[in-house]
């Protein structure tokens, strides 16, 4: 139930996620340039959800990309490799950049570089 419909009033939206998501929907607007709107805006307001109960907020694109926010910065955590549902102590290696993460505490952590293995096919 929502207090604001029981008065006759219509639920409070933020503006500037309704024109996004308006824009999402009838343009070219990619669906990255949203979810990074939508981070944005929660974070002002101290909305963040966490998604698979991970400290670290992380997003998926149109391109099935993952991407997280570690330390104030977009991060690339692969496609294929990152492990779903993540879980503590899941590790991986992005085959594009040969960065090796892992999950602590509920965080990704980023843990360095490896030589990239090449697939045979």
């Amino acid at each position: 139930m929502c207090p604001a419909r029981d008065k006759g009033q219509s639920p409070a939206i933020d503006p500037l996620l309704a024109l996004a998501y308006h824009a999402a929907l009838v343009s070219a607007f990619s669906r990255w340039k949203f979810y990074r709107l939508v981070v944005t805006l929660n974070k002002r307001k101290g909305l963040m959800a966490l998604a698979f109960n991970l400290k670290t907020k992380i997003w998926q694109t149109g391109a099935l990309e993952w991407w997280g926010l570690i330390d104030n910065e977009d991060v690339y955590l692969g496609r294929r490799e990152f492990p779903l549902p993540p879980e503590e102590g899941d590790e991986w290696q992005v085959r594009e950049t040969g960065e090796v993460f892992r999950i602590v505490d509920g965080e990704i952590h980023r843990l360095g570089q490896r030589p990239v293995e090449e697939s045979l096919w």
